[in-house]
């Protein structure tokens, strides 16, 4: 542990790499977003780029940004295009400005599309927004499925994945397409003088968030790289044990399946944690964890509030004994809503506090030890409500 304290000290003090790295970082010019704390909000930043595509919002620029943003497309992407027969000349040619833009567009089972854009008879456009190199379950895949199985040939469907560096995505029929291509879109400044003051502070700001991604030069990657081996064994100290959400959920589920093993199983994630009753585990039907899963803990989009959701599997007339218990057992008080994620639905109980780990860094212990009792004592009075030999017999009915 000594040698490991010197070495940090070293790293803060001493090393060149490090100072440039820590010059670097200081040096960049701070965007709105990251003051609001939004940086890393895929939310946030589709929301803003929905607002500068669609024809009919108040910049009052009409289709000039989608515009802009179809010719980065094409031109990015042409030897692709040709067999679609499509090009830059088209888009002139058709009336963008009648052109509906959607945020967050649900597709039933195949999900949500950040950006869905749709000129009636003629052109949809889908936008998958990502703020890092990965996509999460194959998601294009899964709306390259919901596109062709709702084709219209005389409707061209275009598909976009929008990421930092344009990586390839999981569906070949996706486009790929980087910040850096489609930064020039709002580089015109005859243009830009034409948006209001509060319109023109919000597009600088946009610009400052998406060259926060551009920035990430070999450089600067090469230096990060060669540190991280130099200081090795203390970064990956630190790592072990620094308060982020995912270990303090880690931390819970360890602890309520070593207190609780005989009763409960707990799992967690990046962000989310998840109960499991062992009765429901021993059910045939619902040996899955995922399928016996009760609760589930988790942070919102924006990382600053948490919900407690119950958590119904899909299975026949299962969905409908939970939801009628969930409002029996409530009473209705609360607003009734439910969205759909991995084959179940969830409904939320209670929104809690504002939760931030790094708040509870000074009695860390303390905190995972009152979080897995009031986790249980959630489990508990939710359980109590099921009927579990009710539970087995519309399962073997099903």
């Amino acid at each position: 542990m000594i040698t490991n304290l010197k070495n940090i000290e070293s790293l803060l003090y001493d090393d060149i790499d490090f100072q440039e790295l820590r010059k670097f970082s200081k040096k960049k010019e701070k965007s709105i977003f990251h003051i609001i704390c939004k940086e890393y909000d895929e939310l946030t930043f589709s929301r803003t780029l929905k607002f500068f595509l669609d024809p009919n919002e108040e910049h009052n620029l009409q289709e000039y940004f989608l515009k802009q943003f179809l010719h980065s497309l094409v031109k990015n992407n042409s030897e692709t295009l040709k067999t679609q027969n499509i090009n830059r000349i088209e888009f002139d040619l058709i009336d963008l400005k009648t052109a509906k833009v959607f945020r967050e567009y649900t597709i039933g089972d195949f999900g949500r599309l950040d950006i869905f854009i749709e000129i009636a008879g003629v052109l949809r456009i889908i936008i998958e927004c990502k703020m890092y190199s990965f996509e999460g379950d194959e998601q294009t895949k899964r709306y390259d499925d919901w596109a062709r199985e709702t084709d219209d040939p005389k409707i061209k469907t275009i598909k976009c994945d929008l990421s930092p560096d344009g990586h390839s995505p999981a569906s070949p029929h996706f486009l790929p397409l980087s910040y850096n291509e489609i930064y020039d879109m709002f580089e015109d400044e005859s243009i830009i003088k034409e948006l209001s003051l509060d319109k023109q502070f919000l597009l600088k700001n946009f610009k400052q968030w998406l060259l926060d991604y551009m920035e990430q030069k070999q450089e600067i990657i090469d230096k990060c790289r060669k540190i991280y081996s130099k200081y090795k064994v203390e970064f990956d100290l630190i790592f072990s044990v620094m308060p982020t959400l995912k270990s303090f959920y880690s931390s819970v589920r360890d602890k309520i399946n070593s207190k609780y093993s005989s009763d409960y199983l707990a799992h967690s994630g990046s962000y989310w944690m998840s109960l499991s009753p062992k009765n429901w585990l021993a059910i045939e039907k619902l040996k899955e964890s995922q399928k016996a899963t009760i609760l589930r803990f988790e942070i919102d989009s924006y990382g600053e509030k948490q919900y407690l959701n119950l958590v119904s599997p899909q299975s026949g007339n299962l969905h409908d004994l939970i939801l009628k218990t969930y409002k029996k057992t409530l009473q209705n008080e609360t607003k009734f809503e439910s969205y759909k994620d991995w084959g179940k639905k969830f409904y939320p109980l209670e929104l809690n506090e504002s939760f931030n780990p790094e708040n509870i860094v000074n009695e860390w212990e303390k905190n995972i030890e009152e979080y897995a009792e009031k986790s249980i004592k959630y489990m508990k009075t939710i359980e109590a409500s099921f009927d579990i030999t009710e539970i087995i017999k519309i399962l073997n009915n099903t």
